[in-house]
C-alpha cells in the first residue's frame, strides 16, 4: 500500500466514455483528488452508490472524484447511466494499476474463492501526494448515508491537509524544492534517538588544498556534529522513502534522473555551542563535484529557535520546513545553515547525484588511489 508522503503512481486508462484519462493530466493535475479503487462488478455496487451520493458535494469543494475498477469501459458507462455518475470511472481490467497502488486484484487462489479487497479511497494532494487512506465498508450501513458521511469526512480531512490559502503573489525566490513528510515523525524521531545513542563527531567540511580535496574543521565556520548512517537496513529504509518520495519529484521538477545517494548523515546543531554552517557551496572541490543535489531535512521542527536554511545570493528568504520535510537544492548554490539560538536542530542530510556523475566519480577516486 501507498503510505502517507508516498508520490502516486501516474496512469493513462479509459473512462466510461472511453475517453483515456491521465491522471498527471490536464484534467485533473492542480486540483486535490479522491481515487477509489474496487474490484468490479457486484464488489463495486455499493461504493459506486455511495460516491454517486457524495461526487457532487465533494465536487463543489474543489475535489477531484475517480472510481477504478476491472470492469470494461462499456460496463462502467452503463452503471454510470444507472447511478446518474458525472465523474470518471476508469477501467483497470488487467488490475495493474491496483497493483501499482499496493491492492491485491488476484479474487481466486487456486480452487478457493477469496474475498475481493475492501474498497479503498486514496487523497491526493494538489500535486499528487498521499495525505490520507479510507477504507469503504461494504456492510456498515445504508450506501446513500455513507456517502453523506464519506463525503465529510474526505473534505475535513483535505481541510486539515491542504489548509485554504489566499493567492500570493512572489516577488522572487531561490530555486529550490520543498517536499513535505519524506519521513513521518517516528522515523524522524528513531533517527533522532540514533544521533543521541549511536555517537556522533564533529562534522567538518571540504575544501580544495592543491588539486586535492580536503576535510577541514573550524568552528567559525561550522559548528555542528553528526552520526553517520551504517546500518544497512536503515539505509534501506531511507533509501525507500527516497525513491517513493523524492526521486520521482526530482525527476519532474529537474528533469532529473537520481541513481546515487551519499554522506547520508545525522546532524545536530545545538545553541549551546553556537551551531551553524556559514554560506558555502556543496560542490567546489575535485572530490565533491559529482554532487548534483542537496538534501536538508528537519527532524525537530518547532524545538528549537534559530537555524533557518538561508540563500544569500537570492534575498532574504528563510527556509524551516516542518518536520519530516527536506528543501533540495542545486548543490552549486551558496546557502547558509543560520545559527541556532535556542534549543538544539536535528537534520537529516545527504547529497544525490546520477550515473553519469558516479561514473565520473568513480573514475577520479581510482586516479588518486581512493575509495569511496
Amino acid at each position: 500500500m501507498l503510505t502517507p508522503g508516498d508520490l502516486a503512481p501516474n496512469f493513462v486508462l479509459p473512462d466510461q466514455d472511453g475517453r483515456n484519462l491521465m491522471l498527471y493530466g490536464r484534467r485533473v493535475a492542480g486540483q486535490p483528488v479522491v481515487l477509489a479503487f474496487c474490484a468490479g462488478g457486484e464488489d463495486a455496487s455499493p461504493l459506486r452508490v455511495a460516491l454517486a451520493q457524495s461526487w457532487q458535494k465533494l465536487e463543489q469543494a474543489g475535489i477531484r472524484l475517480i472510481l477504478v475498477n476491472r470492469d470494461s469501459s462499456a460496463t462502467n458507462a452503463t452503471s454510470a447511466a444507472a447511478n446518474n455518475i458525472d465523474f470518471p470511472l476508469v477501467s483497470d481490467m488487467d488490475g495493474r494499476l491496483m497493483n501499482a497502488y499496493g491492492i491485491a486484484t488476484d479474487l481466486n487462489v487456486g480452487v478457493v474463492a477469496v474475498p475481493p479487497p475492501p474498497p479503498a479511497l486514496y487523497l491526493l494532494n494538489l500535486n499528487f501526494r498521499v495525505v490520507g487512506l479510507l477504507r469503504f465498508d461494504r456492510k456498515a450501513g445504508d450506501a446513500k448515508t455513507l456517502g453523506d458521511d464519506m463525503a465529510q469526512d474526505v473534505i475535513d480531512r483535505f481541510t486539515e491537509a491542504i489548509p485554504p490559502m489566499e493567492p500570493q503573489e512572489v516577488v522572487g525566490h531561490p530555486p529550490v524544492l520543498i517536499i513535505p513528510n519524506v519521513f513521518e515523525e517516528e522515523f524522524c524521531q528513531r533517527l533522532i534517538a540514533l544521533w543521541e545513542s549511536g555517537g556522533n563527531v564533529q562534522s567538518g567540511f571540504m575544501r580544495k588544498v592543491g588539486d586535492e580535496g580536503v576535510e577541514m574543521l573550524d568552528d567559525t565556520i561550522k559548528m555542528r556534529r553528526d552520526h553517520n548512517i551504517q546500518d544497512p537496513v536503515l539505509l534501506q529504509e531511507i533509501e525507500l522513502r527516497f525513491a517513493r518520495r523524492v526521486v520521482p519529484e526530482i525527476s519532474k521538477a529537474f528533469n532529473f534522473n537520481i541513481t546515487n545517494l551519499e554522506g547520508i548523515k545525522i546532524g545536530c546543531y545545538e545553541a549551546e555551542t553556537q551551531g551553524h554552517f556559514s554560506a558555502h557551496r556543496d560542490n567546489t572541490t575535485p572530490i565533491t563535484a559529482n554532487r548534483r543535489f542537496a538534501v536538508t531535512l528537519n527532524l525537530n521542527t518547532g524545538e528549537y529557535e534559530g537555524g533557518h536554511l538561508w540563500f544569500p545570493e537570492y534575498g532574504s528568504y528563510l527556509y524551516r520546513p516542518p518536520v519530516g520535510g527536506a528543501v533540495i537544492f542545486s548543490c552549486s548554490l551558496l546557502h547558509e545553515a543560520t545559527p541556532i539560538t535556542e534549543g538544539r536542530r536535528f537534520v537529516f542530510v545527504t547529497f544525490m547525484y546520477g550515473a553519469d556523475d558516479f561514473r565520473e566519480h568513480s573514475a577520479y577516486l581510482e586516479s588518486i588511489g581512493r575509495t569511496e
